[in-house]
């Protein structure tokens, strides 16, 4: 558990970060005037006026890292309708470990500090008390492996470990199963086989394509990984419990994986793209086989995928307010 005393000097432990109080008693923390975390605030009815909501503050983070947090511990972090599509998760004090909450603060402020001040702390010799700045930039801004269990983390890598030369079996066509090495050791052919078949593909396995493609062609390696994340999102909806088991593991390392490799390409999300992706009805057409295994338990009825289906697509048209 983590109080409002443990919270600010945490927060304050980081460089340059000073406090700000708002007339409705919000606590924001920022560095260089931008928000890396700030007090939560919620309408107790509709169209009524925000109001503060003790225990529960919004934490900067990426995109792809907030679904993944949600999805790993829901009992921890969550999402409200105002910030949804919103760069920042919210955060349960009570059922957070200190620890973890300062992994949490240091990868925001990471992601709003001026480039200039975290590279001068991450240089040899510069860094600061308090401050742990991961040279690997995947850990600098996907804070997974610091903010999860061990046993979680380990799980989750299994799949990453296969030997490079394993090669996919020919008489399985892709959707069922993705060739199981590294994804700098994906040969061009199997780059391509990808690509040509990613409608029919699920989820895990486009996260892996997108990887390999990443340093290849970084605009395809993006459109995959858009294509994954809204199936990812469509398969975890069709799930009756949120998958927790090793499947949904390998998923969020391999998501991590993708998401690592696409920063190094200087690829970026494209809001329109991913839209698009989202309204078209293809994407939701696509091999369901694999549900049982991810899910880790009960899979709601077909019956019910196309309502599933149709609320994504009009969530994308609702607009989705800033803090």
């Amino acid at each position: 558990m983590v109080d409002d005393k443990t919270l600010r000097a945490l927060a304050t432990a980081l460089p340059d970060v000073v406090t700000s109080t708002a007339t409705t008693g919000q606590v924001a923390y920022e560095v260089a005037g931008k928000g890396l975390a700030w007090s939560y605030l919620a309408r107790p009815a509709p169209k009524a006026k925000r109001v503060l909501v003790p225990g529960v503050i919004a934490v900067r983070c990426l995109i792809e890292t907030k679904q993944m947090l949600i999805e790993a511990a829901p009992e921890r972090f969550f999402d409200d309708a105002h910030y949804r599509g919103y760069p920042a998760v919210l955060v349960r004090l009570a059922v957070i470990e200190a620890d973890e909450l300062a992994g949490l603060l240091r990868t925001a402020w990471t992601i709003v500090a001026p480039k200039s001040l975290v590279k001068s702390l991450g240089g040899a010799g510069g860094r600061t008390p308090g401050l742990k700045l991961d040279r690997d930039a995947r850990l600098l801004r996907y804070p997974l492996m610091s903010a999860f269990p061990v046993k979680t983390a380990l799980a989750a890598l299994l799949i990453l470990a296969a030997p490079a030369d394993a090669a996919p079996s020919p008489e399985v066509p892709w959707g069922e199963a993705c060739p199981q090495k590294p994804a700098e050791a994906w040969s061009r052919a199997e780059r391509e086989t990808a690509w040509a078949t990613r409608q029919g593909a699920e989820p895990l396995c486009l996260f892996m394509a997108s990887a390999a493609w990443a340093s290849h062609d970084p605009d395809k390696a993006a459109l995959l990984y858009r294509l994954a994340a809204t199936r990812r999102e469509y398969d975890r909806r069709r799930c009756v419990e949120p998958p927790r088991g090793q499947m949904s593991s390998a998923m969020m390392a391999i998501r991590m994986q993708a998401g690592a490799a696409l920063q190094a390409a200087g690829a970026k999300a494209d809001p329109a793209q991913v839209a698009t992706i989202g309204r078209d009805p293809e994407t939701y057409r696509y091999r369901s086989d694999h549900l049982e295994t991810m899910c880790d338990g009960p899979v709601r009825p077909e019956r019910d995928w196309d309502r599933l289906r149709d609320e994504m697509r009009r969530e994308i048209d609702e607009p989705s307010p800033q803090d």
